[in-house]
């Protein structure tokens, strides 16, 4: 794309006219069209109008403001014809804070090495042309300023990372007692019961917070529902095992009134509570799954069949269906249709086979 660009300076010096030609000439040869008036106003134009026109022609890409100690004291003095340029140029660089259109071109520095700019300039990045060391890098930098091709392309946006979000695991209380578990017993044996009965007490109460709020009525929507809340349960059920595999192994007498008052308390999350007004028998039908489940991992512990384990919280007339992980979505689907379809009919899942 064809860059043009206009060159305001000061007539200093002629060395320092000569710079300015010097670079007006580079910029050509590199592509660049440039404005300049020892080029471009001629005898009988207006100065006044010509300056203006430069600044504000949408043609016009940048305007290079070369800036020495002469410019920068005219500029703030609006002396001469720097002055009338400035007075020009100010209101646009003022009016915006982003403004990319002029470009300050430093040229030379104190003696304490510090750039000459105007008040209306401070404060705004500029290329550094004032050493010969650095000329050719800064000059450079001019050249993908004004074609906007900058050395540091900025990469587009990509999509976030997958894993910001996945659900988090929740955090539960059965995981702190656990954590401890070994060391309380082996410090504190006689704790045990208590230990049991706050392991217990908290698993209800998480277990009690998987209850599915429904979305929608649809049989497969349901079943989804269902089995996703079954998936997020698992790091609880993972606890409780746990648990089960402690005690098993432990040598100390405990009270097992404990773990049949537990067990006792669990069909109680398999009917509504009181509050309830409306309800429909599907919506508990994950504690059912749960229910049943824990009931397999117990009966499968070895340890566990010297006691006697309560079995009336499963009693019921079912229905069992064997069933996979692949295959749980199409059978929580048909157990919600012969529901809805029979209105009387309760329908239990007994899982005899289940891996997540």
């Amino acid at each position: 794309m064809k860059q043009k660009v206009f060159i305001s300076y000061s007539w200093s010096s002629p060395k320092h006219e000569e710079w300015v030609i010097n670079l007006a000439e580079r910029l050509m040869s590199d592509g660049i069209e440039v404005i300049i008036d020892k080029w471009d106003l001629k005898e009988g134009h207006d100065i006044f109008d010509f300056m203006e026109s430069m600044v504000k022609s949408p043609e016009i890409n940048k305007v290079l403001v070369i800036l020495d100690k002469t410019y920068s004291e005219k500029a703030d003095s609006r002396s001469g014809g720097v002055g009338t340029e400035t007075q020009i140029i100010s209101p646009n660089v003022y009016k915006n804070a982003s403004q990319e259109k002029f470009l300050p071109i430093v040229t030379e520095r104190d003696d304490e090495g510090n750039a000459f700019i105007p008040t209306y300039l401070d404060g705004r990045k500029y290329i550094d042309l004032s050493s010969n060391e650095h000329f050719e890098e800064n000059y450079e930098k001019l050249l993908r300023n004004i074609y906007q091709r900058p050395s540091f392309q900025k990469p587009k946006v990509g999509t976030a990372p997958k894993y910001l979000f996945e659900e988090t695991p929740k955090s539960f209380k059965t995981s702190q007692i656990l954590r401890t578990f070994d060391y309380q017993i082996d410090k504190h044996p006689k704790r045990i019961n208590s230990i049991i009965r706050d392991f217990l007490e908290a698993f209800y109460k998480n277990l009690k917070d998987f209850k599915i709020e429904f979305v929608g009525r649809d049989n497969m929507g349901i079943g989804k529902q269902i089995c996703d809340n079954i998936h997020e349960y698992t790091e609880l059920r993972n606890d409780f095992l746990d648990f089960v595999d402690k005690l098993t192994k432990l040598e100390i007498e405990f009270d097992f009134d404990i773990i049949i008052n537990f067990l006792e308390k669990l069909p109680l999350l398999e009917n509504p509570d009181e509050s309830m007004s409306s309800w429909s028998q599907f919506e508990f039908d994950n504690f059912r799954i749960i229910n049943h489940e824990m009931l397999i991992y117990l009966v499968a512990t070895n340890s566990w069949r010297m006691y006697y384990i309560p079995l009336t919280f499963l009693k019921t007339d079912t229905t069992t269906i064997i069933v996979n992980q692949k295959l749980l979505m199409n059978c929580i689907g048909i157990l919600i249709q012969l529901i809805n379809i029979t209105k009387k009919l309760t329908l239990k899942i007994s899982l005899v086979q289940w891996q997540i």
